[in-house]
């Protein structure tokens, strides 16, 4: 099921179910960008806006294209990270310890259906002739 888990993950890269997180900063948090230099102090509401960070050119390759691949290892490089090139750059659950509680059932959802979907239907791209 590699492949189809690499689907479902990108799948869900390109469409998280929640766009965006929101969190309350428990310490002031300095951010720093180049030369500029701002603190966010403890309290703020922070928002972290995923569909975007799942598309940022910084972490991800050709960020706007469907490619399950990017998941998948290869046989040429068996220990290279797969998809990302920054751990908190994927977040379709959220990180931490308030992620997404029910994480693990979505993902076991995720494959039946997508299980019985390819199984008992004939699927094709209208695109393609």
């Amino acid at each position: 099921m590699p492949y189809l888990d690499a689907v479902i993950k990108e799948s869900m890269r390109l469409y998280p179910v929640a766009p965006f997180v929101v969190r309350r900063l428990p310490f002031d948090v300095p951010i720093r960008e180049s030369d500029v230099s701002v603190t966010l102090p403890a309290g703020s509401l922070a928002c972290i806006w995923i569909y975007s960070l799942h598309r940022n050119p910084k972490f991800w390759n050709r960020p706007d294209d469907f490619d399950p691949s990017r998941w998948l290892r290869s046989a040429d490089d068996p220990q290279r990270d797969l998809g990302v090139s920054c751990p908190g750059a994927y977040l379709p659950f959220a990180l931490g310890p308030r992620n997404c509680v029910g994480q693990p059932l979505a993902h076991i959802i995720l494959r039946v259906l997508l299980s019985r979907i390819i199984h008992r239907f004939r699927i094709r791209d209208e695109r393609v002739e």
